[in-house]
């Protein structure tokens, strides 16, 4: 487990990392987060948790980047002020869900691991989200050229379930391709549920 956690705070650290310079390059260290999540849960079987945990270290490797660890701020104090970033304009989707994919991830590595938050990665998570937000609502690839398209809104009806809505859908391979679309949306569902203990209903239900 300790090995596991130190791979975490690496991951940790590569986001942190990424607010400094390519905001998206936080995918990395979400990825590997993602991958030691599948590990200790028991997600994959076990001739597959070596392959995972050797993809996480690739992710994350060759990153130099060494912030201090040891200045630490409170858990709960890290995640309210997350939440209330994430609850600005939460109605309103922000580079197709990005700071609430990458948050998600984050919290649920410091909650799961049970690491100590630091200060620099709450300025520089903090920093992350408000760069989303800036950025606009993302785009969407229609035959080979990127748009950006009005949400609709939310349909509380869908029956039997929105997992069985999902699977519903369809689009091209070349397009899912360019921009993973839908694996976006599958994603942005999964981090508002593993943000749901922290907040509240109501920030879930903007989100």
């Amino acid at each position: 487990m300790y090995a596991v956690k130190d791979l975490a705070i690496k991951a940790l650290c590569q986001v942190e990392a990424s607010t400094k310079d390519d905001i998206w390059d936080a995918h990395r260290g979400c990825a590997a987060i993602a991958a030691t999540l599948l590990v200790t849960q028991d997600l994959v079987s076990m001739e597959a948790k070596h392959s995972a945990e050797v993809q996480a270290r690739a992710l994350i490797k060759n990153e130099e980047y060494t912030p201090d660890i040891t200045s630490t701020v409170s858990r709960s104090t890290f995640v309210t002020k997350i939440l209330h970033e994430l609850s600005l304009g939460a109605k309103e989707p922000k580079a197709i869900g990005h700071d609430v994919i990458f948050s998600a991830y984050v919290l649920r590595a410091l909650i799961e691991f049970n690491i100590d938050p630091w200060v620099s990665l709450l300025d520089g998570l903090t920093n992350l989200i408000r760069r989303f937000k800036s950025s606009g609502p993302g785009w969407i690839t229609v035959n080979g050229k990127n748009e950006s398209r009005t949400p609709l809104s939310a349909d509380e009806r869908i029956q039997p379930s929105y997992w069985m809505a999902f699977c519903q859908f369809d689009r091209p391979q070349p397009m899912e391709l360019g921009d993973m679309q839908l694996g976006h949306l599958l994603t942005h569902g999964h981090a508002i549920e593993m943000l749901a203990p922290n907040g509240t209903e109501a920030l879930a239900a903007d989100l």
